[in-house]
């Protein structure tokens, strides 16, 4: 039996069109746009174990999406916004990462709630897990 599993594909013509999302094979589907992002040149980047490596995802424990939902049980969208944490920005000088003071986790992920496009902002969850490290066969 082939998995299954929901991602959410944001384009301007999907938006125009009321599409939020679709449901994808893992193959070929999602291992097709896995494959071509980590080919992509602007591609994320994460300092991990000494180098700088692709950013290859993000690890989101289920109690903190729920934590999200029982605080409104009305939202029917989630917002993923980028960041970067600031003790990651202490080794940062100059643009130019500094091996010996750069350890912390770079990127991070703000996921919040949204209802009828406005963004909840009464509870977010401000850290998830990147990939590398914690990649579970990625």
């Amino acid at each position: 039996m082939e998995e299954e599993i929901r991602i959410f594909i944001c384009s301007e013509v999907q938006a125009e069109e009321g599409i939020a999302s679709r449901r994808l094979h893992w193959v070929p589907d999602a291992q097709e746009m896995i494959s071509l992002y980590r080919q992509h040149p602007a591609r994320m980047k994460t300092f991990f174990n000494g180098t700088m490596q692709d950013l290859r995802g993000f690890t989101v424990r289920r109690a903190d999406i729920q934590d999200i939902i029982n605080s409104n049980p009305s939202i029917d969208e989630f917002m993923i916004i980028f960041g970067v944490s600031h003790s990651a920005m202490i080794g940062v000088r100059n643009g130019t990462i500094n091996p010996n003071e750069y350890d912390k986790q770079e990127f991070t992920t703000i996921i919040v709630g949204v209802q009828n496009d406005t963004v909840d902002k009464s509870y977010a969850v401000d850290y998830c897990e990147p990939c590398p490290p914690k990649c579970n066969a990625l």
